[in-house]
């Protein structure tokens, strides 16, 4: 079901039903108490009847003005003495059953005020009937004045305000269905405004000419779709440079190999010295599309899922310190580790671990200049381990040297007298890092080189 229908139907119920509910109780309480009154009304008559049986004594007077009490007000007016004998009855134009007067019995057994109701036998009418015990000035009872009236001036007020009750509604209704439809269209026309700059994001990926001013939380919701927008679109767009530079990385050592071996296979004059050289390019160009592409997989694996697995906590500056070993001959340049006496003890895979340093200590190898040492230094700080590798090379040429850990990014161009790395190494860094809730950094130094490091978030 549409949002706008949901809010109309629900609109329509908090402004119709209440209307409804209050109209059906006016009409109940206008009944109950027009009904009330009613009653009141005819126990002062039946009292005021037995006043006059009481002090008048003329029957031809009294009889004269119940006669024309009765005429006025529509009601049959009777008398009963003590013993529940009638000798006064104003009559009325139809017949009625006054099955046995039980009102007027009651009054006189009980001295006291009794009323009941009758309807009659085709149900077209309801009489109320009003008995009022008369006493003398010794409070000996002299009898029953009895009052009956039917409910019809009631029921034609009821009638009446039924009729208006449904006019009302009707009017209320149409009012309401009139505003819920306007309130509810304009609550989602923002919503339904999204949904179109959705609809064609997906489409075609622009977002131009959309905009939504306010501060409600659909205005929210608008900004964070144009913010998601955006995060996609430079998504798409680093995912086209990275595929293109991916290719681009690919073809060169592809090129370079296949034109080694063309001319291996076409030129059979060529001497052994030229064979060995053009072999020995296919090794090294086949060395270089090996060593990407398996870095290429590291980085996707890292991409999808870094793994949880681990032996158990290690300490992490002895771990370091024999990784560095291990590895030594692989660099060309002499390495100084500071910090293999710290024992702090943490949970992390050192096999992931010994790829942070080998590429931060390989990035500094390739720029490296001088005889002094590269020198790694590991050290504790209050948020967990601070590992930095500083070089003495040309330094970090970009003027926002975090652009280092980009997949792809060099700041030195790529020429073919010197192999510069293809990009990957820190970006692998970088994700490494941030699995284990840290943060990388990279800075030039004051007097040349680099800083290139991380803290890593894994206290013991």
């Amino acid at each position: 079901m549409k949002l706008w229908l949901k809010l109309f139907l629900a609109l329509l119920l908090v402004s119709v039903l209440p209307t409804w509910l209050l109209s059906r109780y006016a009409s109940s309480s206008f009944h109950h108490f027009t009904r009330k009154v009613q009653e009141e009304q005819m126990a002062q008559t039946g009292r005021w009847v037995g006043k006059l049986f009481r002090d008048v004594s003329s029957d031809v007077e009294r009889e004269k003005v119940l006669a024309a009490h009765a005429e006025d007000s529509g009601r049959r007016l009777r008398f009963f003495t003590a013993e529940g004998i009638l000798i006064y009855d104003s009559g009325e134009q139809e017949p009625l059953f006054f099955d046995e007067n039980r009102d007027v019995t009651q009054a006189i057994a009980a001295g006291k005020y009794a009323a009941r109701w009758w309807v009659t036998p085709d149900r077209g009418r309801l009489y109320y009937f009003s008995a009022v015990p008369v006493f003398d000035a010794e409070g000996r009872l002299l009898g029953v004045a009895q009052v009956v009236e039917h409910t019809g001036r009631i029921t034609k007020a009821l009638i009446r305000l039924h009729a208006y009750q449904k006019s009302g509604l009707l009017w209320v209704a149409s009012g309401s269905v009139l505003f819920a439809i306007f309130f509810s269209l304009l609550l989602t026309r923002k919503l339904r405004h999204l949904r179109l700059a959705a609809r064609e994001f997906a489409e075609d990926g622009s977002t131009e000419g959309f905009e939504m001013r306010g501060r409600d939380e659909v205005a929210e919701l608008a900004g964070g779709f144009l913010e998601m927008a955006e995060q996609l679109k430079a998504k798409q767009s680093y995912n086209r440079e990275f595929v293109q530079t991916t290719l681009h990385e690919l073809k060169t050592p592809l090129t370079a190999m296949h034109g080694a071996a063309d001319i291996l296979k076409t030129r059979d004059q060529l001497s052994e010295k030229d064979r060995k050289r053009f072999s020995e390019n296919i090794q090294i160009q086949s060395d270089r599309l090996l060593h990407l592409v398996k870095e290429l997989e590291s980085l996707t694996t890292l991409d999808e899922e870094l793994p949880a697995e681990h032996p158990g906590k290690v300490a992490v500056g002895p771990m370091l310190f024999t990784m560095l070993e291990r590895n030594r001959p692989a660099f060309q340049h002499q390495i100084h580790f500071s910090g293999s006496e710290i024992q702090t003890e943490a949970e992390v895979d050192p096999a992931r671990m010994e790829q942070v340093l080998l590429n931060l200590l390989q990035n500094a190898d390739r720029y490296h200049c001088g005889d002094k040492a590269i020198r790694v230094i590991l050290s504790e700080e209050n948020n967990g381990l601070r590992l930095v590798v500083e070089d003495d090379g040309p330094g970090i040429s970009e003027s926002d040297p975090m652009r280092i850990f980009d997949r792809y990014f060099s700041t030195v161009p790529r020429d073919e007298n010197r192999e510069y790395g293809r990009g990957l190494g820190l970006a692998i860094v970088k994700r490494i890092v941030e699995h284990y809730d840290g943060k990388v950094f990279a800075e030039n130094r004051e007097f040349g080189g680099a800083t290139v490091g991380c803290n890593l978030g894994i206290p013991a």
